[in-house]
Formats: structure tokens, C-alpha cells, sequence
């Protein structure tokens, strides 16, 4: 479990350092403010990718837990027997 914390967490910071770069890189082209940033945010096509994306995601994370693993049982052949 900790495991997947650390690498979901190592995963935020990199998307996060992503989204930052994209975002100076942007502005100081003079491509787009962030006005137009926060507009394309809450646009209906960015509404209905987060919730894609969200369902997506949620799915791929929880899927350990959910879906058992297809490996026979092997454990008798671990006995020390």
C-alpha cells in the first residue's frame, strides 16, 4: 500500500512541475494569459475530459483491489514440508 502512495505521490509531483512549465513556458511566449487558462478550465470540454478521466483513473488505481489476480493458488507449494 505505501507503496502505491509513494508512487502516485512521485506522479503529482512530477504532472504538477509539468503543468508549471507549460504554463511559464506559455505566458512568456505570449501564447495565452491566465484569463485563458482559467477559461479553458471551466469549459464544457474540459468538464467532460475531467470526468473521463476521473472515472478512468479511479478504475486503473482501484484495480488491485478489485480484480483479483489470475495466478493460480500456489501457497502448498510453499510449505516447508
Amino acid at each position: 500500500m505505501l507503496g502505491v502512495v509513494m508512487a502516485l505521490a512521485s506522479e503529482v509531483y512530477v504532472l504538477k512541475a509539468e503543468v508549471q512549465r507549460l504554463t511559464e513556458a506559455l505566458g512568456q511566449g505570449d501564447l495565452i494569459d491566465n484569463e485563458a487558462l482559467e477559461a479553458a478550465g471551466q469549459s464544457e470540454v474540459m468538464a467532460a475530459w475531467l470526468a473521463a478521466e476521473q472515472k478512468n483513473f479511479s478504475a486503473a488505481i482501484l484495480q488491485p483491489w478489485l480484480e483479483p489476480d489470475e495466478v493460480s493458488d500456489v501457497r502448498h507449494l510453499m510449505s516447508e514440508e
